[in-house]
């Protein structure tokens, strides 16, 4: 038999995938070498080269934890990152707001600023504010241009990911067919991640749950707005066109109203606050909504009424499609939660086949107002994690 000979970019790409693995590791917390043996399941020789190379470099170190509870023994060592090791920037491009952060090695949060959107008249006068606000940052903070690994860009669909162009998103004249990587190339050579909100928001849920869940799906609702992200095996579901999860462009009423993007009746066009105060002739903010409520107002409890059972029906779709094990919603509707999750829960296991083999959780995000300013960061420091960068 013909003796199989590995080439050096098989031995390059085993290497990579190892490091991955261990970083993988770290990137939840301190680790003992032994605790990364086991969850990597690679060798202890492997696992040794790889650390010593990464102590070597800077971007680990080792700790000494002292034993508990004044027991007597060696203490034990164990591995975490640097935290200013490396830095990641985001951009946040939304109708309302705009911004730009900085966050280290470990995701914390280094500076933020934001704009009104609509103070800027072109894409260009917008993106230049903020890449003079990230290099205050950085001068701010004593942080090295090099240091900077890569910059992940958030922006309302419809886009194209592998290129970087921001395409017709609607109400928002001033990104239209925008190349938002061909700006930034412009001004470095560090890589650029372009990405759904609801896909950055549910990688840094997923990643405070710890990946609890293996199939869930991610809900983020906006005053105006929804978006979706579907997790499945602890991965994103993309689509083929990058596009998968447009939950709030589903039909939810048939009868209903016609949305921008050219549907009938999609869910974020029936649950907006002017639809509903169409419908029901109710002007107040879903909070007021939520705490009349509570107060038993019969009027603004049929309002909730509505708004859970057009949230169940699109809910309960996916739920059959994908054989979710959780819905997890961030926003607008985790304002005292208890009572519309409730009603939905009720409804999804009313009218929800899967239900029936499997409890499917409804739950509110563990997003921090600190995480959703750093959540712009997630892909890009994913990647960095995956060593794809």
């Amino acid at each position: 038999m013909e003796k199989i000979q590995l080439k050096k970019t098989d031995f390059q790409d085993v290497k990579k995938n190892n490091r991955k693995l261990v970083l993988s590791c770290l990137s939840d917390g301190c680790r003992s070498r032994s605790d990364i043996v086991k969850i990597s399941g690679l060798s202890k020789a492997a696992i040794s080269l790889i650390t010593n190379e990464f102590i070597e470099e800077g971007c680990i170190i080792e700790k000494q934890i002292l034993p508990s509870g004044g027991n007597v023994g060696r203490p034990s060592i164990e591995l975490e990152l640097v935290p200013d090791f490396c830095f990641f920037a985001g951009v946040t491009l939304f109708r309302k707001k705009s911004s730009i952060c900085v966050v280290n090695q470990c995701s914390e949060l280094i500076d933020y600023t934001d704009f009104y959107t609509e103070n800027f008249s072109t894409a260009d006068s917008l993106l230049e504010c903020l890449w003079d606000e990230l290099l205050k940052i950085l001068n701010k903070n004593n942080i090295p241009q090099e240091k900077l690994m890569g910059i992940g860009v958030v922006a309302p669909a419809p886009f194209d990911n592998e290129n970087g162009i921001i395409l017709t998103p609607p109400n928002f004249p001033l990104f239209q067919n925008y190349n938002i990587k061909d700006y930034f190339k412009k001004k470095t050579d560090r890589p650029v991640f372009l990405d759904k909100n609801s896909v950055l928001l549910a990688i840094t849920d997923a990643k405070l749950r710890n990946s609890k869940f293996n199939n869930s799906l991610f809900i983020f609702a906006s005053h105006d707005g929804i978006g979706a992200a579907i997790i499945t095996d602890n991965q994103t579901h993309k689509g083929f066109g990058y596009h998968s999860g447009e939950l709030g462009h589903t039909s939810v009423e048939p009868e209903g109203p016609q949305c921008e993007c050219g549907n009938i009746g999609c869910l974020e066009k029936v649950l907006s606050s002017k639809y509903l105060e169409e419908k029901f002739g109710y002007s107040c903010s879903y909070a007021e909504l939520v705490d009349l409520c509570y107060d038993g107002d019969k009027k603004a409890l049929s309002v909730l009424d509505y708004i859970a059972s057009k949230l169940s029906f699109a809910i309960i779709n996916a739920v059959n499609l994908i054989d979710l094990d959780a819905v997890i919603i961030h926003g607008t509707y985790n304002y005292r939660s208890e009572m519309l999750f409730s009603k939905i829960e009720s409804n999804v296991k009313k009218h929800s086949l899967i239900s029936n083999v499997h409890p499917v959780e409804i739950l509110p995000s563990l997003i921090s107002p600190k995480d959703k300013i750093s959540s712009s960061t997630s892909s890009i420091i994913k990647a960095y994690f995956d060593q794809k960068l």
